[in-house]
């Protein structure tokens, strides 16, 4: 036993630099991309992408009748707005299961801002950043096409109007 417990540490001093340093170089790359979105861009455009997810059978109390329903579990990196109204990169964990009618309902049951995380959600996370950088450039461009339809359309109808 006094071996293997050993053989542990010395596992655990060799790795242990190498989690901190890819922890540490992950974090310096989400406060930049952090800063970017939100100081430089003033992007405020909300995305996700899912990192994890699994399926379970939970016990649902659908006024007052308890019932199993199949579940999914899923873990997201998101950016949107925080509970203190500033847009962030965070760490979510929701819970959807389907409503009987073909749709999905969707409780949140934690959420973490990216530097608070559990390091473990961090460094899953942070391996769809690259696909969360897309769907938010993605949703910009078709808010500036949404925009500029309804500017040119505005446009039209102010003309439309009578003159005074």
């Amino acid at each position: 036993m006094t071996e293997e417990l050993q053989q542990a540490i010395e596992s655990l001093r060799q790795i242990t630099p190498k989690l901190n340093a890819a922890t540490d170089k992950a974090a310096r790359i989400v406060t930049e991309v952090d800063k970017l979105l939100g100081d430089e861009l003033s992007i405020g455009i909300s995305a996700a992408e899912v990192f994890d997810s699994y399926n379970r059978r939970v016990l649902r109390d659908e006024e007052h009748s308890e019932k199993t329903v199949a579940v999914q579990d899923v873990s997201c990196l998101a950016y949107r707005r925080d509970a203190h109204g500033t847009f962030r990169l965070l760490v979510e964990i929701c819970r959807m299961w389907p409503t009987g009618d073909g749709d999905e309902e969707e409780e949140l049951l934690e959420e973490y801002p990216w530097a608070s995380a559990p390091r473990k959600l961090k460094l899953q996370s942070f391996a769809v950043l690259p696909m969360l950088l897309k769907a938010i450039a993605d949703e910009a461009a078709e808010s500036v096409k949404a925009a500029e339809a309804a500017s040119d359309l505005v446009e039209q109808l102010t003309k439309a109007l009578p003159k005074k």
